[in-house]
C-alpha cells in the first residue's frame, strides 16, 4: 500500500519520495494511527472475516495427462 502512493504521485506529479523515504514516512504515521484506530470499537454487525491460507506451493499446476493433451502439435498453417 505504502508503494502504491508512490506510484501515484510520480504517475500526478511526475515525481516521488524514495522507498526508504516512503518507508520512513509509514513508520512515522503508523506511531500516530495507532492510538486512533484503536479509540473507536468496531462497528456493531462489522460481518465474518474472510481467512485465506497460503501453502507456499505457488500456483496450480496441470497434471502430466493434461500437459499431453495440450502438447499436441497444431496442424499446419496454409
Amino acid at each position: 500500500m505504502a508503494f502504491a502512493s508512490r506510484e501515484l504521485m510520480k504517475s500526478l506529479l511526475a515525481w516521488a519520495p524514495s522507498s526508504r523515504s516512503v518507508l520512513r514516512i509509514v513508520d512515522a504515521v503508523g506511531a500516530q494511527a495507532r492510538p486512533f484506530l484503536e479509540q473507536a470499537p468496531p462497528p456493531d454487525e462489522d460481518g465474518e472475516v474472510l481467512v485465506i491460507m497460503v501453502d507456499g506451493k505457488g500456483a496450480p499446476a496441470i497434471s502430466s495427462r493434461e500437459y499431453a493433451r495440450r502438447a499436441v502439435p497444431h496442424g499446419t498453417r496454409d
